[in-house]
């Protein structure tokens, strides 16, 4: 019981770390989904149409994420 709280509090206290780099993170994140965007939509015939949703949940996920975020620190 101890090994499993112990590394969930490691966890958190590399959380707090990675605070002040949150909207690089946001930025790559953008970054690498309109890359995929771009490229998936550049060759729509050779796609899988699985892949092709994956894509838009990842992209719903990541919007979701980014609106929580701004909710929370209250621009929204």
């Amino acid at each position: 019981m101890v090994v499993p709280l112990g590394l969930s509090g490691a966890l958190f206290s590399t959380m707090a770390f990675f605070a002040k780099y949150q909207w690089w993170f946001v930025g790559i994140s953008v970054g690498t989904l309109a890359v995929a965007h771009y490229l998936t939509w550049k060759r729509r015939h050779v796609v899988p149409r699985t892949h092709v949703m994956v894509l838009w949940a990842a992209t719903f996920l990541t919007l979701g994420s980014v609106m929580f975020v701004l909710y929370t620190y209250g621009y929204i």
